[in-house]
């Protein structure tokens, strides 16, 4: 068995390996050509993934990691053929993996378990990755009552521009501080991550990036992104800068994000994400009428400091 960088006419197999991991069916060509068409508009280099390849040359085996603009990237677990889903053999591709995207530049790698796959966990643990947080998926669909929610005339909501680069990544970054949410991951794995991050991850209306300011002082953000094929919002960010925490600014903010999204559309879902040990902010969304969706398992590596 050999473990190394794919090769260009091995990217269909990968990809037909994943598609059947991942969707429980066989593979035909117009699901392997829309896998590898997303990889590519991600900036996803293919020839930086790793498989496992047998004496005769097949691809048994490969592990995938798909970056952000800021150095950081998300991993995709191990997937092997049934007959050759070995722990030892999961554990070398993630650590060559994990080698491959830090040859790469990749600072920060994260990727995501299932709340009970032990073996999974198991396995990203052994290849240097440091569990995170339990994250809660949560959604609520839009309601006609959401486009009638009294807003706070005392905040000043400022759109993002390109002039407001500097305030919006100010916002970000001063929320770090004492942030209850993915506490592990700490201030050096929060530099990884940048405005970028967040607009990899959909469509940027700059409509829905918001500051919030009371008396010209910022106190929070929120930045929705738009996935228009779902017809779904997802809340990419939401703070409130430390300062002005406990005053019921966090609820007043996403009951911003619900207004805007039911003014759009009301057959829009809002997700979201949230680390379960964050009480005060999962206790507000549901009071909010979120609810919970999945619960995954959430580990990083960051690699410039292996």
């Amino acid at each position: 068995m050999e473990i190394r960088a794919i090769r260009d006419h091995e990217h269909p197999l990968a990809a037909a390996l994943v598609y059947e991991a991942t969707r429980g069916a066989p593979a035909d060509a117009a699901g392997v050509k829309g896998f590898l068409d997303e990889a590519r508009s991600l900036g996803t280099d293919l020839s930086r993934q790793v498989v496992a390849v047998t004496e005769d040359a097949t691809v048994v085996a490969c592990a995938m990691y798909f970056p952000a603009p800021d150095g950081s990237a998300i991993a995709t677990r191990p997937f092997c053929r049934a007959e050759f889903a070995r722990t030892e053999l999961q554990l070398a591709l993630m650590r060559a993996l994990c080698a491959a995207a830090a040859a790469d530049g990749t600072r920060m790698l994260q990727t995501f378990s299932d709340e009970h796959d032990v073996e999974t966990h198991h396995v990203f643990v052994e290849s240097g990755f440091e569990e995170l947080a339990l994250m809660l998926f949560m959604e609520r669909g839009a309601r006609d009552e959401d486009r009638n929610i009294t807003l706070d005339t005392d905040i000043r909501w400022i759109p993002y521009a390109p002039e407001h680069e500097d305030a919006f990544a100010h916002a970000v970054d001063a929320s770090y501080e004492g942030t209850l949410d993915c506490v592990r991951l700490g201030v050096a794995g929060r530099a990884a991550l940048s405005l970028d991050t967040y607009r990899a991850r959909g469509d940027v209306d700059p409509s829905l990036w918001l500051l919030a300011q009371i008396a010209n002082e910022t106190v929070g953000c929120l930045m929705l992104l738009s996935h228009p094929d779902e017809n779904t919002y997802e809340v990419g960010y939401i703070a409130v800068l430390p300062k002005h925490r406990g005053k019921g600014l966090g609820r007043k903010v996403m009951e911003r994000g619900l207004f805007e999204v039911a003014s759009r559309s009301l057959d829009a879902k809002l997700t979201l994400a949230v680390d379960e040990s964050n009480v005060p902010a999962v206790n507000m969304y549901r009071a909010l009428a979120f609810v919970v969706t999945d619960r995954k398992r959430v580990h990083f590596s960051l690699l410039a400091t292996v």
